[in-house]
Order: structure tokens, then sequence, then C-alpha cells
């Protein structure tokens, strides 16, 4: 689903190749180099397709499927301006993920806050791209508590464009760590 969604035209990615055949999750896992999988190599922890440089580069949108692999708890798609479309809200179902990076792309829209159930989640970088809005209060909410006996929240970093005279994105004073034009 993730291939076709984002139209990757990786060699390792394709699955057209006749003498490439997966019998198990672990084939799968020793294949795919931009997939990190569990110790057992049964389920898929890691999607890092970072800074993709043609003719490999990502194409495409986030499809809402993402929200099925829920052992995932990195995602790094960032630098990648083909990439566009909107964050799918299902990504909100992701309790394992700790590290999510989206910047540098051509995503629209607003960020769902869905990603507020991230209750792992542990750095968000949503800058230079085309997101606009308000940061959700439930995204905040995951690094800001009520009072001093709360346990504060494991989000550590937010990364976004708050800044400037004209920000495309308003995040509340005690949200975003780093705010840039």
């Amino acid at each position: 689903v993730l291939q076709h969604s984002l139209n990757i035209t990786l060699p390792s990615w394709t699955t057209t190749t006749p003498d490439l055949t997966f019998t198990s999750m672990s084939d799968i896992c020793s294949h795919y180099h931009c997939l990190t999988c569990n110790k057992d190599k049964t389920s898929v922890t890691s999607i890092n397709l970072a800074n993709m440089l043609p003719p490999y580069e990502l194409t495409g949108t986030i499809p809402p499927e993402i929200g099925l692999l829920s052992t995932l708890e990195r995602i790094e798609l960032n630098s990648n301006d083909q990439l566009h479309g909107s964050i799918p809200s299902e990504m909100g179902k992701l309790s394992n993920l700790q590290y999510l990076h989206l910047h540098y792309t051509s995503l629209s829209g607003s960020i769902p806050s869905d990603l507020g159930k991230l209750t792992s989640l542990k750095e968000l970088f949503v800058e230079h791209d085309k997101l606009h809005g308000t940061m959700p209060q439930s995204i905040c909410q995951l690094r800001t508590t009520t009072t001093k006996k709360e346990k504060k929240g494991v989000l550590e970093l937010i990364q976004a464009d708050c800044g400037g005279d004209e920000p495309k994105l308003e995040c509340a004073t005690d949200c975003c760590t780093q705010c840039h034009k």
C-alpha cells in the first residue's frame, strides 16, 4: 500500500522482479533497507524514507492505511518535496510512535488533532512545509501538565512554522519548542 500511494520507485521496494518472492515478514525485513523491524523480524518498527534523491524520490501522499502499522515507532519522510496531501488522521492510531519527521515536504492542510493520541511521541517535526492553522491543543497537552504533581509528557520537541510576523501555524508559547519562519 505504501509503495503504491507514495509512488516509490526504489528497486528494493518494487515487487515486479520475477525472482523476488517474499514468503514471510522476515524476508521483507531483510530485503528493504528503508525498514527496520523488531528483533524477531515479525513487524516493522521504523520507516526511513528521508532525503530520497532522484530517481528514487518520494512522490504522492501518505496513505491512511499507515495507521494499520501499529508497531511503528519511527516515521521519517522528511526532505521529500514531492510528498503532498494532508497528514492522515489515522496516524493517531500509532500508539507506539515516538518520532514523526515530516519536515521539508509539500504536505498541506491542518495538523490532525488525532495526533494528540500519540502518547509515546517524543519528536514532531512539521516545519518547512505547507501546513497551516493551529497546532492542536491535544498535541500541546503531550508536552504540558496542569499541576506540578503530574508527570510531564514525553513530547520533547515540536518544530513548526510558527515564527515570524505571519506564521503559517499558530502555536501556543508553551507548546512548540522551535518556531521557524
